[in-house]
């Protein structure tokens, strides 16, 4: 995980050398091995870099081939096809993933992003086409920021490096401040500076003398469903897919580790990666307890994995830890507001592989929506006339989950054959609070009201209610959502901070492909979600995990983590300062009231996000 910086300027206004210079020093965390650029003329390309595989030591970028140069921030898992397709002679081993992207773009020119597997952001310019490039992977794993003026553009791996620029405004943006208290992020442009835009996932830009153009480059195919011939089938099928996605993310020039949780996810990807990794090495595991808030302690799961032949497990003791940990670190580290409230957990995971000397740290991120948790079978029996299989399913599942069959049968049927639109209306009709009221009671009326906040927060989910009908098209809008591509970028901002790289095997293209396409009845079987992950890895999971159903949440470990901040929340709310313009401050008073006695979990995400913009605004 590097960082990259671009610059280019038409009208030869500002001077390219000593700018990408100021971008690269904003950066310059994200480079312990080495910092480079290359100037010419009205372009310019700086690399920061951070040797995480074998093959980045021989990476001398930005990288220059003839008229091809490129800055990346890149891990290209597909090598071996790719040497193959580019006709390659070289040995894998000694080609680096900037010069596999280099040669794609000679060879497919801007469709080059689709033939790449792996987590990437890199930008090209093309000196005989005066052209310049940018592409960032399927889902967003690598970030890719820019600014965009009549005559300049800038692009980056992170924001602050754009705010270098002393010719770029560091205004707010309303609309993003309004999208953040809400908790949506169905937006992947903007950002909270209204003049820095993201690169979504799955997009390339080109920018030329004539203008720019915007393309998607990835959407898997989501009208035919995979038909293999048995059960065993797909599972062989997943587990070859998924070790390779393991596999791919073990590729690293120090050491490798896990986050461990306990869960089905964490846990799926440590027992692949301990297969994975050679008897003489050792698998260091990470894992959050918490031995005074048994509510949110997971350890006697994380034990049965960390008990396993080759895992050495670290315990990271999270109680006492405030929710603003390390204010100081976390204001200079993120360029945004922290939308989620339990991230001091995976800080403290970050802060401890650092110490440990791990370079690299696997992850289960995305697991969950990945796996499918197949709920649309229900729905999908009906709908294809499988009566008897029905019957089966709705007895088993609720005989599992300890429920009634004629319940599941109205939540999971009847109810989603009502458009969601007729729902809404019929709650609006019955009085039920909808829209940003229910997501935070406490944002101004009059700011709700200015930035059109209402029609925003339902233009923003209108795609999750249309493609509610094709359950493949509803798991891929789950896997898509704007929250992963938040959550993706805090873990990159984060772990630059620290110098370590995580990757995320459920997050792989080829895998997603897969695993979108599988008949619901894959995803869910005998009352479980996930099933495909449960069946396929029978052999390496451990039994208590495998056939685990409820997940352990973190509310009762950010409840007191946010309680820590007792002294912070009294002087924003004595001194609101600017979000007194977004706030209705007597509900956010009430509320911290409200919360010092009943501790609601909604009393919390409204005071965390108050508290969380307060302590960003202060800083800027």
């Amino acid at each position: 995980m590097s960082g990259i910086v671009a610059l280019f300027d038409r009208n030869r206004a500002f001077d390219s050398r000593n700018n990408i210079r100021r971008m690269l020093e904003a950066i310059d965390h994200r480079g312990p091995d080495g910092c480079a650029s290359w100037c010419d003329d009205h372009v310019a390309l700086g690399h920061q870099q951070f040797q995480t595989t074998p093959q980045s030591a021989l990476d001398d970028q930005p990288y220059r081939d003839g008229d091809t140069v490129v800055s990346a921030d890149a891990r290209i898992d597909n090598r071996h096809e790719l040497l193959s397709k580019l006709t390659i002679s070289e040995p894998a081993e000694q080609i680096s993933d900037s010069e596999l992207i280099a040669a794609a773009y000679r060879r497919w020119g801007n469709q080059c992003a689709e033939h790449l597997v792996g987590a990437f952001a890199f930008v090209i310019f093309d000196l005989d086409a005066g052209t310049l490039f940018c592409a960032r992977d399927h889902v967003g794993v690598r970030p890719l920021y820019y600014y965009r003026a009549d005559d300049v553009f800038a692009a980056a791996s992170e924001i602050k490096a754009l705010l270098s620029l002393p010719f770029i405004p560091t205004e707010s943006d309303p609309e993003r401040i309004g999208d953040f208290l809400v908790g949506r992020f169905g937006d992947k442009q903007n950002t909270i500076h209204q003049s820095v835009r993201r690169l979504p996932p799955a997009h390339t830009l080109q920018l030329s003398a004539t203008g720019r153009s915007m393309e998607r480059y990835w959407k898997p195919a989501l009208d035919t469903p995979l038909r293999l011939e048995s059960d065993a089938a797909y599972e062989t099928r997943f587990r070859e897919l998924f070790t390779e996605a393991v596999r791919c993310r073990l590729r690293t020039s120090g050491d490798a580790g896990v986050e461990l949780s306990g869960g089905l996810d964490s846990s799926s990807v440590t027992a692949v990666a301990r297969e994975l990794v050679p008897d003489h090495e050792t698998l260091h595991s990470i894992s959050n307890v918490f031995d005074d808030t048994p509510g949110s302690d997971e350890r006697a799961y994380i034990d049965v994995m960390a008990d396993q032949d080759g895992i050495s497990p670290w315990y990271v003791q999270t109680d006492g830890v405030s929710i603003l940990v390390d204010r100081d670190d976390l204001v200079s580290c993120f360029d945004q507001p922290l939308h989620h409230p339990a991230h001091f957990t995976g800080w403290e995971r970050a802060k401890q592989a650092d110490e440990i000397g791990l370079d690299v740290l696997l992850t289960g991120l995305m697991g969950d929506a990945a796996g499918g948790q197949g709920l649309g079978v229900f729905l999908y029996l009906f709908r294809t006339g499988h009566w008897l299989q029905l019957y089966d399913e709705l007895k088993t599942t609720s005989e599992t989950w300890n429920g009634k069959k004629t319940d599941i049968f109205y939540n999971q049927v009847i109810k989603r054959l009502v458009p969601d639109g007729l729902v809404r209306t019929l709650q609006q009709i019955r009085g039920n609070p909808v829209l940003e009221e229910r997501a935070n009671p406490a944002i101004d009326p009059d700011f709700a009201e200015r930035i059109a906040l209402r029609s925003r927060y339902k233009t923003l989910n209108v795609a999750d209610r249309s493609l509610r009908p094709n359950y493949r098209r509803q798991h891929y809008t789950s896997i898509m959502i704007g929250m992963f591509t938040e959550a993706l970028e805090v873990c990159n901002q984060r772990d630059a901070a620290f110098g370590i790289e995580s990757r995320h095997p459920y997050t792989d293209r080829r895998l997603l492909e897969f695993l979108i396409k599988l008949p619901p009845t894959q995803q869910f079987s005998e009352g479980r979600p996930r099933s495909i992950v449960r069946r396929s890895l029978h052999d390496v999971l451990p039994e208590e995990i495998r056939s685990r159903l409820q997940k352990t949440t973190m509310d009762d470990a950010v409840r007191n983590a946010l309680a820590r901040e007792d002294e912070a929340i009294s002087r924003m709310l004595d001194a609101p300062g600017v979000i007194a313009q977004y706030h209705d401050m007597d509900v956010l008073r009430s509320t911290y009231e409200r919360f010092n006695t009943e501790r609601d979990g909604g009393d919390v995400r409204v005071l965390w996000r108050a508290l969380a913009l307060w302590t960003w605004l202060n800083t800027q």
